[in-house]
């Protein structure tokens, strides 16, 4: 109710000090406003135990530590943006991974001469986030549900086989950053 208040009085008394005591007026009402204000926000400094230093040594640590979050998340996206780029089957839907070259999804020991050139990037461990490892892991290798879950629960088990060492590397920092540990060998010979 008070904020409402000093609204009104903010659009209604200028006007109405302007017609009867002019610029004089105005002047007068507006150092009289900042001061309210100036006291309102002292009085809640106070309330919460802090000196006025203290509030607005914790206000700039406030604003740089938001500043920090920001440039981390900024960097995390640049980052995840630069691995997912290694990893063409993730920005197209239509593209399966098995259909580029050299690309085999849980490569198994019968798998063709062709993908047994490359490095394997293993599941060693889902971690205690397994469900965003199943999701990752099915934006990976676009497995269903179902298998996705057991080749989480058939852990340490290699999951993909790539060509080479920044696609292995994406795969792995996918896999890494919904919690799952996971490791690169090869190149598989």
């Amino acid at each position: 109710m008070a904020y409402l208040l000093i609204w009104v009085a903010m659009l209604a008394a200028p006007e109405i000090i302007w017609r009867h005591l002019g610029w004089l007026g105005i002047a007068v009402f507006d150092l009289l406003l900042a001061s309210v204000v100036a006291v309102i926000a002292v009085y809640r400094i106070h309330r919460r135990g802090q000196t006025i230093a203290e509030a607005m040594a914790a206000s700039r640590a406030g604003r740089r530590d938001r500043a920090e979050q920001e440039l981390r998340r900024r960097n995390a996206r640049q980052e995840r943006a630069r691995h997912e780029a290694a990893l063409p089957w993730l920005k197209d839907k239509r593209l399966s991974p098995g259909e580029l070259p050299g690309v085999a999804i849980t490569p198994a020991t019968g798998t063709s001469r062709h993908h047994l050139v490359g490095h394997d990037v293993v599941l060693d461990f889902p971690g205690d986030r397994q469900i965003q490892v199943i999701m990752q892991l099915r934006r990976l290798t676009r497995l269903s549900l179902e298998e996705a879950k057991h080749l989480l629960d058939a852990a340490p088990v290699p999951v993909l086989r790539v060509p080479d060492m920044p696609m292995a590397q994406a795969a792995k920092y996918v896999l890494e950053s919904a919690g799952a540990t996971v490791s690169i060998t090869g190149p598989a010979n």
